[in-house]
């Protein structure tokens, strides 16, 4: 099964995604623990394309879903950014010695099978492969 979205980066365009990721939940039967992991990075990356995507830019997603694991792609056409560098937060520091940012990234990382960046004909094109983790699970 099969999702595609392509829209210019607004946030009105982000909140009618999470509409439709969440009919995903229901058109697919996803465990809840897939859900909130596939809302979490859907939500986090694109976000992080609005937010810094120059403006009129284009943001694809393509999600798959396969009985094992769901593959997400989202590509822009922003400059240059390879979330893969980006250096973790330190969270064990107190909350006033903290960097702002990054938490989200680390949190997608962790939950995510596999986090892959490339930079291709002018695009960042991040693929993420996580869990279908069964009801039983």
């Amino acid at each position: 099964m099969n999702f595609f979205w392509k829209r210019s980066n607004t946030m009105g365009n982000l909140e009618e995604l999470r509409v439709q990721i969440e009919e995903l939940e229901e058109l697919w039967q996803l465990p809840f623990k897939t859900m909130f992991v596939l809302q979490l990075t859907i939500d986090e990356l694109i976000t992080n394309a609005i937010m810094h995507c120059k403006k009129n830019a284009n943001i694809e997603l393509h999600i798959e879903k396969k009985d094992e694991y769901i593959e997400i792609t989202i590509k822009d056409n922003a400059a240059f950014f390879n979330p893969l560098t980006l250096k973790e937060p330190d969270i064990t520091a107190k909350l006033e010695d903290r960097c702002p940012g990054g938490l989200g990234i680390l949190l997608v990382r962790k939950k995510s099978r596999t986090f892959e960046y490339r930079r291709e004909n002018e695009h960042n094109v991040v693929t993420i492969t996580i869990d279908n983790i069964t009801q039983q699970s």
